[in-house]
């Protein structure tokens, strides 16, 4: 695009901002850069050109353009932080640990994943708007004017969407939330979600969870990965967004069997050594108990005997089996399912 070609070569040449690390670096240099403009000329409040890394794939995520490329759940929060940047008065979405934090929290009170959409219109600075005088580049700092007779930005749209989680293929199932819904242009009129299923589209609504149903390889879902398809109706036309999804298909032939509470002894039972704090005090062993969980299909003969055993200590996350409530018993995409 002429208009951002044009000001990371004005931003190179003043030595603002190094480029390639732009979205690891403080930002505060290119808030000058942009700090004198009038922030209620902005018709979206949000001008992208602050955000000076944006890159094609954001640019070009207008839900019209069918070579957009189909991002992961890093790739559309490395999105969202673009807009939340780009902001002029304030985030237009949350900051990412933030969003993450609460979609973990839904998925733990209504066990559903919720399917985090955005769609916000954005400014950016017209490719002729310093050569119209209608924005000045004024030592170092752009500043508005001086001509006024028309805006110096054109508008364009962003629209995005993730699942933040991995998620079990036999029983997950997925919401659009309100809470969970960014847009600086209102509510859509219709929501559609194609899971990548062989299904085809659904009709979504807010609040009404849907699930799924992976029963064969196609396309659009592989065994390990689900393409998602998001379409949203505004003004009577329609815009869509894609998305890849990790997915988990446990089809164990053995039962997992439901972790419970180990029947530990009471604390006084258990002898600890002073290992966690210097100074070290060999001297005593630290002790504790140990359970064990036989097969149940043990040969004659071979009863309570370990064979190949696996020692699972603290960290691994043993809470009570629920697949709609992965982050209560497992870490990350590993836990009892893909253990037995």
């Amino acid at each position: 695009m002429k208009n951002l070609n044009y000001l990371l070569t004005v931003c190179c040449l003043i030595g603002f901002v190094n480029l390639s690390n732009a979205q690891n670096q403080d930002s505060v240099d290119v808030d000058v850069l942009f700090s004198q403009l009038d922030s209620s000329r902005v018709p979206t409040g949000i001008l992208m050109d602050k955000v000076l890394a944006a890159g094609p794939s954001f640019y070009k995520n207008d839900g019209i353009n069918s070579e957009m490329p189909i991002l992961n759940s890093f790739g559309v929060l490395d999105n969202f932080w673009l807009l939340n940047h780009g902001s002029m008065n304030g985030p237009s979405i949350p900051h990412t640990l933030e969003l993450i934090d609460s979609a973990h929290s839904y998925l733990a009170r209504k066990g559903s994943y919720t399917i985090i959409l955005a769609d916000h219109d954005f400014n950016y600075i017209d490719s002729l708007a310093i050569q119209d005088s209608l924005i000045t580049l004024n030592d170092s700092v752009f500043i508005d004017g001086p001509k006024f007779q028309k805006s110096p930005y054109r508008t364009s749209r962003f629209i995005n969407s993730t699942v933040l989680d991995s998620f079990y293929v036999s029983s997950a199932s997925f919401v659009f939330e309100q809470d969970f819904y960014f847009s600086n242009s209102g509510i859509p009129q219709s929501i559609e979600v194609d899971f990548g299923d062989g299904q085809g589209f659904r009709s979504a609504s807010f609040g009404v969870a849907l699930t799924p149903n992976f029963s064969e390889f196609n396309a659009t879902y592989n065994g390990k990965r689900a393409i998602f398809t998001v379409r949203i109706k505004k003004n009577n036309t329609w815009s869509t967004t894609k998305f890849k999804v990790n997915t988990i298909d446990c089809s164990a032939s053995t039962q997992a069997p439901t972790p419970s509470p180990a029947p530990w002894y009471s604390g006084n039972n258990f002898r600890f050594g002073n290992i966690s704090t210097s100074p070290f005090d060999i001297s005593q062993v630290v002790e504790g108990n140990a359970y064990v969980h036989y097969r149940p299909d043990i040969l004659p003969g071979e009863e309570n005997l370990f064979k190949r055993p696996f020692i699972i200590i603290e960290g691994f996350e043993t809470g009570n089996y629920d697949p709609n409530k992965a982050e209560n018993y497992r870490m990350g995409d590993f836990g009892w399912c893909e253990l037995w």
